[in-house]
């Protein structure tokens, strides 16, 4: 073929112009075109001309050599550009491949982060409503409170129903956690018997205004906590509505912590009472919900302080007795109290917020408790070997003060005695007033006479 620059003959299959360096190129479509009129003018003239025989010969190995040059031409560019399309198609393949591969994992991604969403939001729901908020007590423990108790329920010796009762607990008790690895059993210590045992999850609750006396589709669940004030003997608890002829089932005094099941009207509202377990009625001008509102009498708090104490506990008394019948319960060491009342050189009234409940405690256990030094206690001196003879009793009286000195005071009670509390006589020349040995409080002091006995 000829160049399409300087117009000589080169081979077909030349790309570029042995003479001029020009690039000669045309598709394969346009070969085959090319090749076709080639051949059509060949046979063309063989048809209509006759050759020689001589002619022929030196004819025909031209037009074959052209033929074959063409064809391999053509061969060749087309092995180049089918060569293309397969790279081509190639790339196409692994950019389609890249492409799924960043697909499939933002998918992943985005599903980790749904799951996730999920179990958060599963878990938050569960610990809502499992109902185990909690509060703190002046230490940093935590409090829990019985709930859904019916008449009563056992604190058990382990984690099992059928394990031994070590206490009875109500609606309302005060229990601090002290372990919760087991789920259906919670290790608790109850403050008012001082002991540690179990208790089943689904009856505590740290929400003292989920408290409820029984069960919940009941009338008797606890709407709010209030507290009692401005009475001077102690609020009555009713068994019906009303004033005459009403039995009074148990007395709350100012400060107790009553469960309010009904504000039945402006007058009594139905209330729980937590220290005696009674349910009934009970005059609500005597109520307040704010514990620091509480007045009246001795039993206005008249300042605070804090339990230290060699024990990790000290105990509670119902009376200022060091009797073992009148505790009550037990105050962790370093718990802040409240101070109701300095009643003597021995016992101090406290109101202690975590176990919601009114009790004396030996001032030796309060920091920074005033307290006389031995010699003032009337514990010098020889105190004589008891016997028979001068061995007595309290009777006659609820309550008798030991006091300092052989006279009516009130500024000399040191301690209170009560019934049946033992005494040994050291003097009885005071008419009125005879000088005895305490031994269970290691306290000599004056007691009135005519409330001693022998047996």
């Amino acid at each position: 073929m000829k160049c399409e620059k300087c117009g000589k003959e080169v081979s077909a299959d030349e790309i570029i112009c042995p003479y001029c360096g020009a690039v000669n190129f045309t598709s394969k479509k346009e070969q085959d075109a090319d090749a076709n009129i080639q051949v059509d003018k060949l046979e063309s003239r063989q048809t209509t001309a006759p050759i020689s025989p001589k002619h022929n010969e030196s004819t025909s190995p031209k037009r074959d050599k052209s033929r074959f040059s063409l064809k391999s031409s053509i061969e060749k560019l087309g092995s180049r550009i089918s060569k293309n399309n397969d790279e081509n198609q190639s790339s196409s393949q692994e950019a389609t491949s890249i492409t799924r591969l960043i697909i499939g994992i933002e998918a992943l991604i985005i599903g980790i982060l749904i799951i996730a969403l999920i179990i958060t939001v599963t878990l938050i729901f569960t610990y809502r409503s499992g109902d185990h908020t909690t509060t703190s007590s002046s230490y940093g423990a935590d409090i829990y409170y019985v709930t859904n108790a019916g008449d009563s329920i056992d604190l058990r010796q382990s984690a099992d129903n059928d394990s031994d009762s070590l206490a009875t607990l109500y609606s309302g008790s005060a229990v601090e956690l002290v372990d919760k690895t087991n789920e259906d059993y919670w290790e608790v210590m109850d403050y008012e018997s001082g002991e540690t045992g179990y208790l089943p999850t689904q009856n505590l609750t740290g929400d003292t205004g989920r408290i409820n006396e029984g069960d919940l589709s009941t009338d008797r669940s606890i709407k709010s906590i209030s507290f009692v004030t401005n009475t001077e003997e102690g609020l009555a608890i009713r068994e019906e509505l009303g004033f005459d002829d009403v039995i009074t089932l148990d007395t709350a005094n100012n400060g107790y912590a009553l469960g309010v099941i009904e504000q039945t009207n402006n007058t009594f509202w139905r209330v729980f009472d937590f220290h005696s377990k009674s349910t009934g009625y009970v005059e609500c001008a005597y109520l307040t919900g704010d514990y620091g509102e509480v007045r009246s009498g001795a039993t206005e708090i008249i300042g605070t302080a804090e339990i230290k104490t060699d024990d990790s506990f000290a105990s509670l008394y119902s009376r200022p007795s060091a009797n073992e019948d009148f505790v009550t319960g037990r105050i962790r060491n370093h718990s802040e109290i409240n101070i109701v009342e300095q009643t003597n050189q021995q016992f101090w009234l406290i109101y202690d917020d975590t176990s919601q409940q009114f009790a004396y405690v030996e001032c030796s256990n309060i920091d920074g408790a005033d307290i006389a030094e031995e010699e003032d206690r009337g514990t010098a001196g020889e105190i004589p070997e008891a016997t028979e003879a001068n061995t007595y009793y309290v009777a006659g009286t609820d309550e008798l003060a030991l006091r300092s000195s052989p006279e009516q005071s009130d500024d000399n009670e040191m301690i209170t005695l009560y019934p049946d509390e033992v005494v040994i006589l050291i003097d009885r020349t005071n008419d009125d007033f005879w000088e005895v040995y305490s031994e269970e409080y290691n306290m000599t002091g004056y007691v009135n006479r005519r409330c001693l006995a022998q047996y």
